[in-house]
C-alpha cells in the first residue's frame, strides 16, 4: 500500500484574549479545507481513498508559554472508498494542559 496524501488550506482568525486558568490566552478560529487521496491499509484490507472535507478548528493559545491550552476541531469529509461514496465526520476536543 502506498499511503495517503493530504493538502490543507487554512484561514486563521483571532477572536479575543481570554483568561484561562490564570493565563492570558488568545482565542483563535481556523476554517480549514482539506483534500486527501491515496491508499489506506489496515487489518480489513487496503482501501483507495479520494475526497475532500472542510471544517473548523478552535483553540486557545498561551503566547507566554508558546503552547496550545485547549483544542476543539470538527471536520466533515465526502470521499470515495474503493469507488463507494462515503461521508466521514471527525470531531475532537482536548484540554492540553
Amino acid at each position: 500500500a502506498g499511503g495517503m496524501d493530504m493538502a490543507t488550506t487554512a484561514r486563521f482568525k483571532f477572536k479575543e484574549m481570554k483568561k484561562e486558568d490564570d493565563r492570558n490566552c488568545a482565542s483563535v478560529v481556523c476554517d480549514a479545507v482539506s483534500a486527501l487521496s491515496g491508499q489506506s491499509a489496515n487489518a480489513m484490507g487496503t482501501f483507495s481513498v479520494d475526497g475532500e472535507g472542510k471544517g473548523k478548528i478552535e483553540f486557545l493559545f498561551d503566547p507566554a508559554a508558546h503552547l496550545i491550552a485547549r483544542l476543539k476541531t470538527k471536520m466533515g469529509f465526502e470521499m470515495q472508498l474503493n469507488d463507494t461514496p462515503a461521508i466521514v465526520t471527525y470531531q475532537m476536543e482536548r484540554e492540553l494542559l
